[in-house]
């Protein structure tokens, strides 16, 4: 099965900017199933508060969130990946790792619903700049996803995204400059046994957050 689905405008990624306290993010623990779902399944789930920085605080030092907590917020500003069951494996500056469950994903032929999949494509790029920049000063858009789905998962599927965080610092300073980036994130997501099963090129927008 091999598809392309095309977003000609811009969409919020995910509920940035943080309503709580100011903060940036550099997310280096590791998070597991039980705990992610545990998120998913909780009903009314306390807001997710950053740390306050101080302005005494060191220039460049960043607050620490873990995976579960990325889960949770991921799932509170997008209620629908949330229903998707998709968790926070692993974030860092510049990298994240996603997994979508087959469990409550599957279609009529008992593989991964292809929608499940696209959520999973589509949500990297709303995540991965929050280790590098303030999530305060910035929204992340996405305004393209051409996906192609290449064999039938069958079990959870898991997808890393990357960027020289160097270069999303660069494109902060570009938005600052010129009132946006842009970004593409070329994706790949693979089942249990390593195989590929989905690819996709994602294309952001950077903007100033105005609210």
């Amino acid at each position: 099965m091999q598809g392309e689905s095309r977003r000609p405008r811009g969409h919020a990624v995910h509920g940035w900017p943080l309503g709580t306290d100011r903060g940036h993010g550099a997310f280096t623990q590791r998070g597991g199933r039980a705990a992610g779902l545990d998120v998913q399944r909780r009903r009314g789930v306390r807001p997710l508060r950053v740390p306050q920085r101080r302005a005494e605080d060191t220039a460049g030092e960043v607050v620490e969130i873990t995976p579960e907590q990325a889960t949770q917020f991921v799932h509170q500003t997008v209620p629908a990946i949330g229903r998707l069951g998709v968790l926070v494996d692993e974030i860092g500056p510049g990298s994240v790792r996603l997994r979508v469950p087959i469990e409550g994903n599957g279609n009529h032929f008992g593989t991964m619903y292809a929608g499940a999949l696209f959520g999973l494509c589509e949500l990297p790029g709303g995540l991965i700049p929050l280790g590098v920049l303030d999530p305060t000063k910035y929204t992340p858009i996405v305004t393209r996803v051409d996906i192609r789905f290449l064999a039938a998962a069958r079990t959870d599927v898991t997808l890393v995204a990357t960027i020289d965080a160097d270069q999303m610092r660069a494109l902060g300073e570009q938005v600052d400059r010129e009132g946006r980036a842009e970004f593409t994130l070329d994706l790949h997501g693979e089942d249990a046994d390593g195989r590929t099963v989905v690819s996709s090129t994602a294309y952001y927008q950077l903007r100033p957050n105005r609210g």
